[in-house]
């Protein structure tokens, strides 16, 4: 990913029995930042039974950012309906890793979603795939829109 020119990379490491696997976490860490990448730990996050735990071991590992919806791991749902959960990561982060919100976000989601949370310190972000989508492919409109949609907070 270096080598190609990634400004980062994103990767999601959990144990057979679904806990963090936080030496393999360290070990991809601490290659991506040797080559300067940034990490994000992907939505297996929201695989994990204790996710105020993570948090704390993926700041310890170094992990730049968390991707999450806030809901269980193959729940159906989107961000908005895992806005309490959210909620509860962003405050545990209390600013030491940013939390990028995923599932579902679109333009008139986004907002919603963070109308929802306590006021936080700290970075976070949206993630949008299917948000932004129109008839199957990412839409320059859509995204201009999501980005409109959440600019000032």
């Amino acid at each position: 990913a270096a080598q190609a020119g990634a400004d980062g990379v994103v990767f999601g490491t959990l144990t057979e029995i679904g806990q963090l696997d936080e030496s393999a976490a360290r070990s991809l860490t601490s290659l991506a930042k040797s080559l300067g990448l940034a990490t994000t730990f992907h939505r297996a996050f929201d695989a994990l039974p204790d996710s105020i735990a993570a948090i704390a071991a993926l700041i310890g590992i170094g992990v730049d950012r968390v991707l999450t919806s806030g809901i269980a791991w193959g729940a159906t749902g989107n961000a908005l309906d895992g806005a309490a959960a959210l909620n509860e990561a962003i405050q545990a982060a209390a600013g030491r890793i940013e939390i990028v919100i995923a599932g579902s976000v679109s333009p008139s989601l986004a907002p919603q979603v963070l109308n929802r949370l306590s006021p936080w310190r700290g970075d976070i972000a949206v993630h949008s795939y299917s948000g932004v989508q129109y008839k199957g492919k990412t839409s320059a409109a859509e995204v201009r829109a999501l980005v409109d949609s959440v600019s000032g907070w």
